[in-house]
């Protein structure tokens, strides 16, 4: 179980229709309505500087990872409910001072090419998401990866618009991994929306992110031992969307996690640790 994925919290992978509508004619109304054959490549970039401040691993210094993700998503059309979308993960790479080039060489060359659908409403509601790991993969490599692309997802507003308007949601947080999790675990995510802007022949939506970690306790079973986790603090960033496209232009988010950690190693007490994370989200290639 890796700390750093418990709040791995990526930008979602958007698209956005408003009908027409260009920016000075009043608010818009965002719709998820990509066309078939559209498909984009994404390149994520995590950055995480992880310190045990206290409990038994006090001593182990700063530990710093960056983990970059080429994904590839293809509109394959209308399904059961939604819209449905192709996910091949095509490449990712770990580097950490911590961790041998070579000890994760291998388990990430066996994870390229994962694939997995997810289909969608018109509001960008995930429907379902299903994710299969290739052979040799990780057992539960699918399920991380599903959970984590789930989680770049968001709620469309359920009406119009402007400059200045916000609209809150629950968003589940990617923690499928958890050994023990009783069901999703979400927190609150407002929108803002801090710009529209006429770019040529397109419309950009530039929208303001803030998300606040739930602090209730999350019970888990490691090893046998029911451990309880607790977490604090606000992530926050921006995204663009381009309407032409109807897609998301990119985005980043960012801030200081902290995490409580008890019952996990008996008579250890408890466990605190602080997760700096910064993470961006830019299209690399779409097509048509």
């Amino acid at each position: 179980m890796s700390p750093i994925r418990i709040v791995s919290l990526v930008c979602c992978a958007a698209t956005i229709a408003c009908g027409g509508e260009r920016p000075g004619e009043g608010k818009i109304l965002l719709r998820f309505h990509p066309a078939p054959g559209t498909s984009r490549q994404w390149a994520i970039e995590q950055r995480t500087t992880m310190k045990f401040e206290d409990g038994p691993m006090a001593q182990m210094g700063e530990q710093q990872m960056t983990m970059r993700m080429f994904v590839t998503q293809a509109v394959t059309g209308a399904a059961d409910g939604g819209i449905a979308m192709a996910v091949t993960f095509d490449s990712t790479m770990i580097e950490s001072p911590a961790i041998p080039a070579a000890q994760v060489a291998g388990p990430l060359r066996k994870m390229r090419g994962l694939k997995g659908e997810i289909v969608m409403d018109e509001r960008m509601r995930v429907v379902r998401a299903t994710f299969n790991a290739p052979p040799g993969a990780p057992p539960n490599a699918g399920e991380q990866l599903g959970s984590s692309i789930r989680g770049m997802s968001f709620p469309l507003p359920e009406g119009r618009v402007g400059v200045g308007d916000s609209w809150s949601e629950l968003i589940e947080l990617p923690l499928g991994e958890l050994p023990g999790n009783p069901g999703p675990v979400r927190a609150a995510t407002t929108f803002t929306v801090r710009e529209i802007r006429a770019v040529g022949s397109d419309t950009i939506v530039v929208l303001d992110v803030s998300t606040v970690l739930p602090t209730d306790p999350i019970k888990v079973t490691i090893q046998g031992q029911v451990a309880t986790f607790r977490l604090a603090g606000t992530l926050t960033g921006q995204q663009e969307f381009s309407v032409a496209r109807s897609m998301q232009q990119g985005g980043d988010v960012g801030g200081v996690v902290k995490m409580t950690m008890s019952g996990a190693m008996p008579g250890a007490g408890e466990m605190i640790m602080s997760l700096d994370q910064r993470m961006t989200m830019r299209t690399v290639v779409t097509s048509p």
